[in-house]
């Protein structure tokens, strides 16, 4: 039943992706036509937390989807005047899985960032996961001491952190 009900929810939003067009456009074609979209339309495009469950939905099925999901969230998110950390290291983690260090390093050191911002508390619990991402990508890149000095860090705020070891 889960298999199927993933499958339906995928084949919705493909169907509401498609109508609603490209956010922040106030036109999407239908049968060959332009139509203005509604306010509401409008409004779920921009709707950051569809995308996230849509890239959910995509996580066994298909990298590319769920990395364009992934992207528009983040869009939507910055369109909004903040940026998601999590969804950067989404994204930076999607990269990295395919082999795009130098952007997923990027990414990560961009959500590095924009997670200190945050309070304390979720700063924290961001950044150690953020944070051993980005040791792995230095390692995957060859880059040893910048590597060690990052677990070194995540292990002095985190001796337990058994990945980190």
């Amino acid at each position: 039943d889960k298999v199927e009900d993933k499958k339906r929810a995928r084949e919705l939003f493909d169907r509401v992706c498609k109508a609603i067009g490209v956010p922040g456009d106030s036109l999407t074609q239908t049968n060959g036509t332009s139509q203005a979209l509604t306010s509401s339309a409008r409004k779920l495009g921009e709707d950051s937390e569809m995308f996230i469950e849509i890239a959910r939905l995509y996580q066994d099925e298909s990298l590319d989807k769920m990395e364009r999901a992934y992207k528009q969230a983040l869009k939507n998110n910055e369109m909004s005047g903040k940026t998601e950390p999590r969804l950067v290291n989404n994204l930076g983690a999607l990269r990295h899985m395919e082999g795009h260090l130098d952007e997923a390093r990027g990414l990560y050191e961009t959500a590095l960032t924009h997670a200190a911002s945050l309070d304390s508390s979720s700063a924290e619990a961001m950044s150690t996961s953020i944070l051993y991402n980005l040791a792995r990508v230095y390692e995957d890149q060859g880059e040893e001491t910048k590597a060690r000095e990052a677990y070194d860090k995540l292990l002095a705020r985190h001796p337990e952190y058994v990945d980190g070891k």
